[in-house]
C-alpha cells in the first residue's frame, strides 16, 4: 500500500526556471502537492493569500527582490515552527550559520540529491507534527553524570 502525501502542501521560493521545475516534479514524485513562488516577495504573497499555510517551505537562499535569509526572518516572524528548508548552490558554512540562526529547518545544497529531498522535507514534517499538534511540555534538562555526582557531593556535605 502506498501512502500518499497529496494532503501535504510544499511551498517552493526558487527563482532559477529550471532549479524550480527540478523541485516541483521531485517533491510531487515523494506525493505532495506543490505551489510555486519565483521570489521571497512572492513566496511571502503565498502565505498571505493562503488560509492555511503549507505544511513546509523549500527556499532558494539567493533570490531577487527578497533573498532567503530576509524571507525566513519574515516566515518565523509571521509562523514561528513553520519548516523551512532552506535550498542553496552558494555553500558556505556562514550560509549554513546564517540559516540555522533564523530558524532553518534543514539546508540542502544544489543540485539537490532526491534522497537528501526526500528527508529533509520527511523531518521537517516531523517536527512540524510534533510542534504543531502535540503538547509542549517544559521539563528540565537532563542531567550529566557529573552534574550528578556535584549533587551527591553536596547532599553528603550536609
Amino acid at each position: 500500500m502506498q501512502i500518499t502525501n497529496k494532503n501535504r502542501r510544499i511551498l517552493v521560493g526558487e527563482d532559477e526556471l529550471e532549479v524550480r521545475a527540478y523541485l516541483e516534479m521531485a517533491v510531487k514524485c515523494l506525493g505532495y502537492s506543490v505551489e510555486l513562488a519565483q521570489d521571497g516577495d512572492e513566496v511571502l504573497g503565498c502565505l498571505q493569500a493562503s488560509s492555511t499555510p503549507p505544511h513546509a517551505v523549500l527556499l532558494d537562499l539567493m533570490m531577487p527582490n527578497r533573498d532567503g535569509i530576509e524571507t525566513l526572518k519574515e516566515i518565523r516572524r509571521m509562523y514561528g515552527s513553520l519548516p523551512v528548508i532552506i535550498v542553496s548552490g552558494a555553500f558556505s558554512t556562514m550560509n549554513v550559520v546564517a540559516a540555522m540562526k533564523h530558524g532553518a529547518t534543514d539546508f540542502l545544497c544544489k543540485p539537490v540529491v532526491h534522497e537528501d529531498l526526500q528527508k529533509a522535507i520527511a523531518h521537517a514534517l516531523d517536527l512540524r507534527g510534533n510542534s504543531t499538534y502535540a503538547a509542549v511540555e517544559k521539563t528540565p534538562p537532563p542531567t550529566t553524570r557529573s552534574e550528578e555526582h556535584t549533587s551527591e557531593l553536596q547532599s553528603l556535605r550536609h
